[in-house]
């Protein structure tokens, strides 16, 4: 029994130390080599792994040459000899073009106001009445043909603003156009414009009117109103532009007896038409003037010279 094991042990063990035969190993470890060629060294298992590890980052990154190429006899010094080739005369990066915006090479700003300005009537579907209309220029014009309506709407703009009167500035922090004058605008005015209707209670006498909230008023500036939280008392507002101004930032802190400046406001002066926004009818003559009529530097006048001309010319036609 146990003569039978020692056998079959030695059977087994001489299977695994067969040796190979010589041609055997001769065609693994030779390999042709063309004339003229560098003959491959000979690489150990570490230098290997590090070239395998290096061409595939560098195929990772996509580098060019870093891919194997199937022609010729493969190993591994060539596949180094192919990766040092490649690495040594590589293209230089070409620039990618870089995203433009909507008419980038002509006015880029003009041209997307256009577009979104055919989008705000083409957009509509086809029975949509806003289609077929769409949103003239005209709609923020404001109208001076009603010279009742012009005194109406400056009466409700200073009542609004007189309400505020805590936080209105004083005349002299207003920085008013050469062609503003309080007293002619005054001596322009009704007689009765300040008392009928009768004026809000705490609001302004009509013995002696506010002049700075007249002449806000009269650049068509009025109280800001929210409509969640109600009337604002600190803030006015421009319906036509939407601007709101906070009142504080432009009234003296503190004044003396002489109206000197002994504490000056947050900001330098209020300059009501400038703080209009750009296209406001208030300050914009083009966008005041006629939809169907030509712009003209001579005729063409922003809200608020064509409302002192309506005052004007109702002024003298009651004299």
């Amino acid at each position: 029994m146990n003569a039978t094991k020692r056998k079959f042990n030695a059977i087994i063990q001489g299977i695994g130390n067969r040796p190979s035969s010589p041609a055997s190993n001769a065609s693994k470890d030779e390999s042709p080599t063309p004339r003229g060629s560098i003959p491959s060294a000979p690489s150990t298992p570490g230098s290997m792994s590090a070239d395998a590890d290096l061409l595939s980052k560098r195929r990772r990154v996509g580098i060019p040459g870093s891919t194997l190429e199937t022609k010729g006899p493969t190993s591994i010094s060539n596949v180094v000899l192919r990766k040092w080739n490649s690495t040594k005369k590589q293209p230089e990066a070409q620039p990618q073009p870089r995203a433009r915006k909507l008419g980038a090479q002509a006015g880029p700003d003009e041209k997307l106001v256009d577009k979104y300005a055919e989008l705000i009537v083409e957009a509509h579907q086809e029975d949509c009445l806003w289609k077929k209309r769409g949103c003239e220029d005209s709609l923020l014009r404001i109208s001076f043909s009603n010279a009742t309506a012009n005194l109406e709407s400056l009466r409700a703009r200073y009542d609004e603003l007189c309400a505020r009167k805590p936080f209105l500035p004083y005349e002299f922090n207003l920085k008013l156009p050469e062609e503003i004058d309080v007293d002619a605008l005054l001596s322009q005015l009704p007689t009765d414009f300040f008392s009928n209707p009768p004026p809000p209670k705490d609001t302004s006498d009509p013995a002696s009117p506010n002049r700075a909230a007249l002449v806000l008023a009269h650049m068509g500036w009025q109280g800001l109103s929210d409509p969640r939280i109600g009337a604002v008392p600190n803030s006015a507002s421009c319906h036509s532009c939407l601007r709101r101004l906070g009142l504080w930032m432009f009234k003296s802190k503190e004044v003396g007896p002489d109206n000197e400046v002994i504490v000056p406001a947050p900001m330098d002066h209020l300059d009501p038409i400038k703080e209009h926004r750009f296209f406001c009818p208030w300050k914009n003559a083009h966008t005041q003037q006629l939809s169907s009529s030509r712009s003209n530097a001579d005729r063409d006048f922003p809200a608020w010279k064509l409302l002192s001309q309506s005052l004007r010319n109702e002024a003298y036609l009651r004299g």
